[in-house]
């Protein structure tokens, strides 16, 4: 296991908070969920953003990028104000560790106080409100130095802190005691509303990935019903319309309330499991058991109270049939996460998941009303878009095109079978023949040559070939060895009639053998 893998936060340490709170062995973290449900969505989140590049490392100096204003005593950000003598005090009061006397240049020191810098003269008190005291001597040296810092420099401290310490106390939260899933650090005064803040800035960012289309509003609609009410749905609709992209985007922006499972294609529970583990997160090789992953996936299942979107839905069903078959799969989504009244979208097309139900009833005699039964609302897609959605489409891959030509480029699309797919090629095509054409910007013969499928601009440089290495003249080999060479006979004509070759094909090229060779 290599260090990123080890960075990641086990979904079974958050599955098993979540578990001790239900149970009620940690009443305290049961109240805390009790008055903020969103913790345990944050919980989720910071488990995902340990999975992705970076880990939490990148998310923390992100956040305390983003927010910076949010780290520090809030009255650092108020640049009209001026500080006094006892708010420079209070907020030196706040740094800790080594930050205090590295907040105050070496050149501010007195040489008579340098004793002041090289040992403690903090006393320790008990209580929070005031941690410190200090004599009336230590604070007449204290004061002159603190008045000569700046605002930007008391701010330094608390986001140099933040930076080096976030993605510790991030870690913490996730995997150790449950009170320091509320604690402040004292570079952070309310840490949850700065993590709450991020997790909303991110769904901004995933939902601008996608241009909103009729689709896209459908999809959005229907994951957010179920993910609130806890039911099952199911959105149906034809391929080649958005409604995978549609899918991942929507959880995307909410990986703390949902996860996308990718149905595997093959007829085995494991890979099934492998599927669901993948999807939180778990840690799996090739020499996992298949009995291991089971009990670890249905376990964090029990606990985590996620929302589960299985795509390409069909593959839940069995795909070699027999008299005697059961949709093991089936029966195991209904059993494990339906019925514990977790929150699921089955994603199908009317194609493959009606056939392979009627497939399967036929064979079996299965009643698939246990499952159908239980579908609190079917979301069925369009099986086309209007010029407005495409539009929207064609604006998102194309912001740098004016509108005529994406109007364009939208009417170019229609022609073709995948017109949406269509519409980001063309636009992707039309760019490239632009940059190789030198223009400045994409012009109508770019979005022409690009809805033909065509490419041009400047010829792509060929490499020079290469040179021939002349040899020291010699005979043929034959000649060498005493026979004669006799010349080649000429070339027989064809009869007249058609002929399915072309003229140039028949010919063949002028080759003779002479004394001199060139090698290349």
């Amino acid at each position: 296991m290599n260090t990123f893998e080890k960075s990641i936060i086990a979904p079974e340490t958050i599955a098993a908070k979540l578990a001790a709170a239900a149970n009620l062995s940690e009443p305290g973290f049961a109240e805390l969920i009790a008055k903020e449900p969103r913790l345990v969505e944050l919980l989720w989140f910071l488990q995902w953003e340990s999975m992705q590049p970076g880990g939490l490392e990148k998310f923390a100096l992100d956040v305390v990028d983003q927010f910076a204003p949010m780290f520090g005593p809030a009255i650092l950000n108020d640049d009209s104000a001026t500080l006094t003598g006892e708010q420079r005090l209070e907020i030196w009061d706040k740094i800790k560790g080594c930050g205090q006397w590295e907040l105050i240049p070496d050149d501010l020191w007195k040489c008579e106080d340098s004793r002041l810098k090289n040992q403690t003269f903090w006393q320790m008190v008990e209580g929070d409100d005031y941690p410190y005291r200090r004599s009336p001597k230590e604070e007449r040296y204290l004061r002159p130095l603190l008045s000569k810092l700046s605002r930007e420099q008391f701010k330094a401290a608390f986001i140099s802190a933040a930076k080096e310490h976030l993605a510790a106390h991030l870690r913490s939260m996730c995997s150790g005691p449950s009170k320091w899933l509320t604690a402040a650090p004292w570079w952070c005064d309310d840490l949850a509303a700065v993590l709450f803040e991020a997790m909303d800035a991110h769904a901004r960012r995933a939902a601008l990935q996608l241009a909103r289309t009729e689709i896209v509003s459908t999809v959005f609609e229907t994951l957010a019903f179920a993910q609130s009410q806890k039911v099952l749905v199911q959105i149906e609709g034809d391929s080649r319309f958005g409604k995978t992209e549609s899918i991942r985007a929507w959880c995307n922006m909410h990986p703390g309330r949902a996860r996308l499972v990718c149905t595997p294609g093959s007829n085995y529970d494991t890979d099934m499991y492998k599927a669901v583990a993948e999807s939180l997160g778990v840690q799996f090789t090739h020499k996992s058991s298949r009995a291991e992953l089971k009990e670890k996936v249905e376990f964090i299942i029990r606990n985590c109270g996620l929302m589960f979107v299985f795509d390409e839905a069909h593959f839940l069903l069995p795909q070699r049939v027999t008299r005697n078959a059961l949709p093991t799969r089936l029966n195991w989504v209904r059993t494990q996460i339906i019925d514990r009244k977790l929150a699921v979208a089955i994603v199908t097309t009317p194609q493959a998941f009606g056939h392979a139900v009627n497939k399967f009833a036929r064979a079996t005699g299965y009643n698939f009303e246990q499952l159908l039964g239980r579908i609190a609302h079917t979301a069925t897609l369009p099986d086309s878009l209007s010029q407005d959605d495409l539009l929207a489409i064609a604006k998102f891959h194309g912001p740098d095109l004016s509108e005529p030509l994406q109007r364009l480029v939208v009417a170019k699309a229609l022609q073709k079978q995948s017109y949406i797919k269509a519409v980001e090629n063309i636009i992707a095509l039309a760019r490239w023949n632009s940059s190789r054409a030198g223009h400045p910007a994409i012009t109508l013969e770019d979005v022409d040559m690009a809805a033909a499928g065509r490419i041009h601009g400047q010829a792509i440089p060929i490499p020079a070939a290469p040179l021939l290495v002349e040899c020291p003249a010699q005979r043929p080999l034959a000649a060498r060895r005493g026979r004669i060479i006799k010349p080649a006979p000429p070339a027989l004509e064809m009869p007249p009639g058609r002929s399915t070759m072309a003229p140039a094909a028949l010919e063949a090229p002028a080759r003779s053998i002479t004394p001199e060779t060139q090698l290349v």
